[in-house]
């Protein structure tokens, strides 16, 4: 949990939205040509550094870390399925390995193989994720309803 709460916070102070809404208002208010082209470069400096910077890899990897965690727990419990456990360990680990080799490969070896490796794990393992929250959702629905058994 330690894990998850360092990536969410992570995730809060490195988003990038806040300050592209900013920019997004001082250029829609500004009326000299010379501001908004000031603005335009201050919004590509940030998106520059963005999406795939430092804070939003260390945030991945915190949280898909703590949440293969997650599921190798729920696989030794008894109130999760093997089948959905597993499910987890597969589609966060892919993310944490997405996390890992661009950490490690762009750096060493440059974005266009650290995309050519990464992307494709990331498609795969957010896909099983987007299989994974529900059916986890759902069994807390059950075990909330008193339904001990597992699905």
């Amino acid at each position: 949990m330690v894990l998850a709460f360092i990536g969410i916070a992570v995730v809060i102070a490195t988003n990038l939205g806040y300050s592209m809404i900013y920019l997004s208002d001082q250029y829609a208010a500004a009326t000299d040509e010379a501001y908004q082209t000031q603005l335009l470069a201050a919004g590509e400096a940030l998106l520059a550094t963005g999406a795939s910077g430092t804070g939003p890899l260390a945030a991945d990897f915190l949280l898909e870390t703590a949440l293969v965690i997650i599921s190798v727990i729920m696989l030794r419990s008894e109130l999760f399925s093997m089948w959905i456990a597993t499910l987890g360990i597969v589609a966060h680990g892919l993310d944490l390995a997405h996390a890992i080799i661009f950490s490690i490969f762009i750096p060493a070896f440059g974005a266009d193989l650290a995309l050519t490796i990464g992307v494709p794990l990331l498609w795969i393992g957010g896909t099983l994720q987007l299989v994974w929250y529900p059916l986890v959702g759902w069994r807390f629905l059950q075990l909330g309803r008193g339904r001990r058994g597992t699905t």
